[in-house]
């Protein structure tokens, strides 16, 4: 069953890590900034779901939708540096 998203929530992750410990949620929207060139990966509990690229200095809004990719278990992010960040919003 899938049901539309409505509560809305931003995760923030400075760097490499675990973003969210949820039992399940939805991804609706990406936001993520490098200060290096390289590729971000959103991944969870079984496998990685969104991958894209940032150029040097430069950001990346990716707006996905209220129905989301959803997600079960932990998601976790690779970046390209320590200077990347990523704010998922989530419902």
């Amino acid at each position: 069953e899938i049901n539309m998203a409505n509560n809305y929530n931003s995760l923030f992750q400075a760097g490499a890590g675990v973003i969210s410990t949820a039992a399940k949620t939805r991804i609706i929207a990406v936001h993520a900034h490098s200060t290096v060139a390289g590729s971000f990966d959103i991944k969870g509990a079984t496998s990685g779901v969104l991958k894209f690229f940032v150029a040097a200095n430069e950001s990346a809004d990716i707006y996905i939708g209220d129905m989301g990719v959803p997600m079960v278990g932990s998601v976790s992010v690779s970046v390209p540096a320590d200077g990347a960040a990523l704010t998922l919003i989530v419902g």
